[in-house]
């Protein structure tokens, strides 16, 4: 009976590690496709604070 539990632990969480794994290459998908974007784009709260902003934005918004 300890087998079986122990065989059922690490099956899920070998599905819970599959799911992180493919939610951090999603994340790291859509940042890239985010930063890809040449034209300025910006993620703004409600109240007007920057969420996120992409690359073209950073680099227009830096002193040279």
């Amino acid at each position: 009976m300890l087998y079986n539990d122990i065989t059922e632990r690490a099956l899920s969480e070998g599905k819970i590690k599959k799911l992180l794994e493919g939610e951090s290459r999603s994340a790291r998908e859509w940042q890239e496709t985010f930063d890809a974007i040449s034209d300025i784009v910006a993620i703004i709260s409600p109240i007007h604070e920057f969420l996120r902003i992409n690359k073209a934005g950073c680099e227009a918004t830096v002193r040279r």
